[in-house]
């Protein structure tokens, strides 16, 4: 287009519609917003196509606000909308997790007597997955075989999601025994959907159940549900079942990676296993997998509920020699490490060091530093550290205050 424009060549709607569509499919929200500017400011029409395409856009950026802005905008320009448009609306929603917005949408598609399609359907029920409706993503199901609208995998799999992240266990498990007995393929996605809804429940026995279910109907175990089975295995204080699970997983050569191995080491870190985690680090390394600032962020963790500070430094220190990014979470781990041994000296040195490396400090870091002080009963030093909160205008909670008073 510039190029055009510079050879003086007449840019009309066909022109901006291609090139708006262009961005759509690469997901460029601002160049496709800037090309309607343009068009605005040359008096081009917009019209149908070109409005629906940035909305598309904006969708696929995950800019659902601008995508809802430019509906109001065909509104106020008398720009029609048509099945795209909606679709293309209900998906940026699906984004935000603005399902009562996406309701509305499609009760518009319907008035304006457009099809509604599995993939305007679906888009709904994410929304519903993402702004934790659950009770609407199942209307929204029923809704579709009123119609007579396909049921896919996708439609299914946003709805276990929706019930998942409400804690409604029951009606997750009862979406995969649906899908069976209406023949829709279930997948790794939907099998770790099911599992993250067992999070809010100890609901460990099911979790390997889903797992077992999986590899004996042939589906392959990958990192998402290696992730998914073993966070929450962990999570509910299953970590001796999380670390097995994780041992077949990889004597099954499942396709693990680092993520996969953060949430055994996470899982590690909720009974304090540090040699566990320790050789997790190791099989990382000799496997040469990514150690990131997420796995030696849960190791040190790991080795702090341990009592391990030692293993604890050793582990920062190897950050730096692998020039891993280092930040607060780590530190504040680090500095907890200390809180046994009430090892205030080493305190002192890594305040100092996220100082001088600008690693911002929180009011966990400093509750933390200050029940080190107890243990070492360096009174005076958590009197400092209380009156160093206040100057830096960090909220000081009971944690803070219980942890002084004990210093």
């Amino acid at each position: 287009l510039t190029n055009a424009a510079a050879s003086q060549v007449e840019l009309n709607t066909i022109t901006y519609s291609a090139a708006v569509n262009a961005c759509a499919k690469g997901g460029n929200w601002v160049q496709a917003l800037a090309l309607l500017a343009e068009m605005g400011a040359g008096h081009l029409e917009l019209n149908t196509i070109t409005c629906s395409a940035a909305i598309s856009a904006c969708a696929k950026g995950s800019e659902w606000a601008n995508a809802l802005g430019l509906l109001g905008k065909m509104e106020a320009n008398s720009v029609q909308w048509d099945a795209i448009t909606y679709s293309a609306a209900i998906n940026a929603c699906g984004q935000g997790g603005d399902w009562a917005k996406a309701s509305q949408l499609l009760i518009g598609m319907a008035a304006a007597q457009l099809e509604m399609d599995t993939i305007a359907y679906n888009s709904a029920v994410n929304a519903c997955a993402n702004g934790d409706e659950w009770v609407k993503a199942l209307e929204l199901l029923a809704e579709m075989v009123t119609r007579d609208v396909e049921l896919s995998s996708i439609t299914y799999n946003a709805a276990v999601r929706a019930c998942g992240n409400c804690g409604e266990v029951a009606k997750a498990l009862g979406l995969l025994t649906e899908m069976s007995a209406g023949r829709i393929e279930l997948n790794t996605i939907t099998y770790g959907a099911a599992v993250w809804a067992c999070n809010t429940s100890d609901e460990w026995v099911t979790v390997l159940g889903l797992v077992r279910e999986m590899a004996a109907s042939g589906i392959q175990r990958d990192s998402i549900m290696c992730v998914a089975a073993v966070s929450v295995l962990g999570s509910i204080g299953q970590w001796t079942q999380a670390l097995a699970l994780f041992a077949e997983m990889v004597a099954s050569r499942a396709k693990l990676d680092t993520l996969s191995y953060n949430s055994a080491v996470s899982a590690c870190e909720k009974d304090g296993q540090s040699r566990q985690a320790l050789a997790l680090l190791g099989e990382m390394s000799a496997r040469r997998m990514e150690l990131n600032t997420v796995t030696y962020s849960a190791a040190i963790s790991t080795c702090s509920a341990d009592g391990e500070w030692i293993q604890a430094f050793g582990l920062l220190s190897e950050m730096v020699a692998r020039r891993v990014e280092r930040n607060t979470i780590t530190f504040n781990a680090a500095v907890s490490a200390c809180g046994r041994r009430g090892n205030w000296a080493k305190v002192a040195e890594l305040l100092a060091e996220m100082l001088v490396g600008c690693i911002e400090s929180n009011s966990i870091t400093y509750n933390a530093a200050i029940s080190v002080c107890g243990t070492g009963q360096e009174w005076a030093k958590a009197m400092g550290l209380l009156t160093e909160m206040k100057t830096i205008k960090l909220e000081l909670n009971p944690i803070t205050y219980n942890a002084a008073v004990k210093a």
